[in-house]
């Protein structure tokens, strides 16, 4: 008791001949009134690490064990649900501390308001006092909008560090109790053979950034995403929400939308017999799609999957009523990367919506877009429709050819019966 000038160290040890951690205190000749536990952040208890307290150098207690006092809050995760599933909005919140008893400790905490998202919570509590909730089994009791959920949360203990000093020495082979493992330099993540320099057995997730600061799956290197990224070309995936209930799963591919190709970036899919590398398909950024034979891409057709099966009629008049033009596309439309720059030749949407509106889409700008179904079927039926036509017509004209044959055949018999007949009055009137 008293006031005098002191320095303190405490010395966290398994044995006391290998002392682990040290924590120094000295202020100089600062008096210090009591040095309590409180003061020096620590309180003794019968398990815990094993530490030596000295004073001014001169060991002034036995061993003894201590833990941490609790001087932080609290931060408490949870999730809502009802019966038609996770709940999302705000929900009146309240927290109440129970100690192994089950007796209340301290009064209950409102957290009204709380913002939930899809049935996940996140508030901030006060700590209770540790002294009242010493023992097993403490528990903490929620209500949300005066419905008291059950059953009631334990609350266990977590170990953290401030600051670890050496954490970077630390094999992960040393490393207990977390799904990490390590071979060979490689890090695996819920798994004991990683054969990557980071192997997962397990599902990942890239939360979404925000429109100032993107999150990418980059490969590559990629300073600052233009120039600076690897090769000049930043390659990545990244999503994109662009506004309620519309979403974008974006692959950058380099930054030259041009089909020239000492510039254009590719994204290719293929095999790699025997380890060579053999692109099969590939997309080029300025938009062009390619596939060996070229072609449409593959639609299932055979008739065991189709039903109401009809032939179809009128290709040939359906087809001559869209219109063919060439046309340049806007300069923005170019911009974007949506159109082609120079004369195109192509149909106009509109046109084409009343003849066939299943051609016809929206984006969610309200821009109209022409995807062609069913060329082939109706290209070949309208074929078939104009030759049906024509045999029409040729047979018209064979049959109207060979009624003139056969005119003429008929007017030839009687021109010479006349000739006959006129043969015969010229003999007869012959001296």
């Amino acid at each position: 008791s008293g006031t005098a000038p002191f320095a303190f160290s405490i010395y966290f040890f398994e044995s006391p001949a290998s002392p682990e951690f040290l924590i120094a205190y000295a202020p100089g000749n600062e008096p210090l009134a009591q040095a309590s536990s409180a003061t020096i952040g620590l309180q003794a208890s019968s398990s815990g690490p094993a530490a030596t307290f000295s004073f001014n150098q001169q060991v002034i207690t036995s061993t003894t064990r201590l833990v941490p006092i609790c001087n932080t809050d609290i931060t408490y995760q949870g999730r809502l649900t009802d019966a038609s599933g996770p709940i999302s909005g705000t929900a009146d919140l309240t927290f109440t501390y129970l100690n192994a008893t089950g007796a209340t400790v301290g009064a209950t905490i409102p957290r009204p308001a709380t913002p939930v998202a899809n049935g996940l919570f996140t508030v901030t509590l006060p700590a209770p006092d540790p002294a009242a909730l010493a023992g097993a089994g403490v528990q903490i009791r929620i209500t949300a909008n005066g419905v008291t959920l059950t059953p009631d949360q334990p609350l266990t203990p977590a170990p953290f560090a401030n600051f670890a000093q050496f954490a970077q020495t630390v094999p992960w082979s040393g490393v207990t109790g977390a799904p990490l493992s390590s071979s060979a330099g490689n890090v695996g993540i819920n798994t004991t053979t990683p054969e990557q320099r980071l192997t997962v057995n397990g599902s990942m997730q890239l939360l979404t950034g925000t429109s100032a600061a993107p999150t990418s799956l980059a490969f590559g290197t990629v300073g600052d995403g233009i120039g600076g990224a690897d090769n000049t070309d930043l390659m990545a995936f990244r999503r994109v929400n662009i506004a309620a209930n519309r979403s974008e799963l974006r692959l950058i591919i380099g930054d030259d939308p041009t089909a020239d190709p000492a510039a254009a970036d590719f994204f290719s899919i293929g095999a790699a017999p025997g380890g060579t590398w053999t692109p099969v398909i590939g997309f080029r950024s300025d938009g062009l799609a390619s596939k060996p034979g070229g072609g449409t891409w593959a639609a299932i057709s055979d008739p065991r999957t189709k039903h109401d099966i009809a032939p179809l009629s009128g290709a040939l008049d359906l087809l001559l009523s869209l219109r063919g033009y060439s046309f340049f596309y806007n300069d923005n439309e170019v911009t974007k990367g949506r159109a082609l720059p120079g004369r195109q030749i192509g149909l106009m949407a509109d046109e084409v919506e009343r003849v066939f509106p299943d051609w016809v889409s929206r984006d969610g700008d309200g821009i109209r877009m022409v995807t062609e179904r069913g060329t082939t079927a109706l290209t070949v039926e309208a074929l078939r429709e104009l030759r049906d036509e024509k045999d029409r017509q040729i047979d018209a004209l064979q049959a109207d050819l060979a009624r003139r044959d056969a005119d003429l055949a008929a007017q030839q018999r009687q021109i010479n019966d006349l000739l006959t007949r006129l043969e015969r009055l010229e003999s007869a009137g012959k001296p």
